[in-house]
């Protein structure tokens, strides 16, 4: 239970999508990060001191560039707070990870490294799969297109792309960044292979591998890079 409970979240941190028909704030990424920062303010637990460290360093220069794009950029006050949205926004994710890689830590202790690895290949393997049911089944993928996306402005670019380029949960039609990011599952299979060998049965191998498979296809689906 808490094996698959760590896996839902991993995912959720990673791949979850906006809800853009709720607004842009509704970006299950940044929800998730914060929901997981926030229990750690109510924990024992303390962050490690390079966290810390980048705060300190990270923040006062996001700070200094909005006041010298207020100062001397002509922007206006809606225009960098937006500006500013982005970096505050990574800050948080990034927080919420290490956070979740605190909850890792404290539950396998010594395999903790192990143990995330093996959740990131898990969901990358996860959002291979609604890549590959976007491809094959159009209902699905253009209900996740109208959930998580513009619709209307995914049509304008053509049928042909539409229909052959799957963009899983991002709610865009692919592209290079999500086709590198699903290729994390290629290169953590040699990881998989040399660290669980002896603690899976052939089955389990097998089950990689064809999962390997997947992440492959998807990666193609996906387009550009792939």
């Amino acid at each position: 239970m808490k094996f698959v409970l760590f896996q839902i979240i991993f995912f959720l941190l990673i791949f979850s999508p906006v809800l853009r028909w709720l607004g842009a704030w509704a970006d299950g990424i940044l929800v998730v990060a914060v929901a997981l920062v926030a229990t750690k303010c109510f924990s024992k637990g303390a962050y490690p001191k390079q966290i810390f460290i980048f705060g300190v360093v990270a923040i006062p220069f996001f700070c200094a560039v909005l006041i010298y794009l207020m100062r001397y950029g002509e922007i206006s006050f809606s225009d960098a707070f937006w500006c500013f949205s982005k970096p505050a926004r990574i800050l948080i994710t990034v927080l919420g990870a290490c956070t979740l890689v605190c909850y890792v830590k404290e539950s396998y202790q010594e395999d903790y490294i192990e143990k995330t690895l093996v959740f990131v290949w898990g969901s990358v393997l996860l959002h291979a799969l609604i890549i590959c049911a976007q491809f094959f089944l159009p209902g699905f993928r253009d209900w996740c297109y109208s959930s998580f996306g513009d619709f209307e402005f995914l049509q304008t670019r053509g049928t042909w792309n539409l229909e052959t380029r799957m963009g899983g949960l991002t709610g865009f039609l692919g592209g290079a960044s999500l086709s590198v990011f699903q290729s994390v599952g290629i290169i953590l299979y040699p990881f998989l292979v040399c660290k669980l060998s002896g603690r899976i049965s052939l089955a389990g191998k097998l089950l990689i591998l064809l999962g390997e498979g997947i992440i492959l296809f998807s990666i193609v689906v996906v387009g550009k890079t792939g």
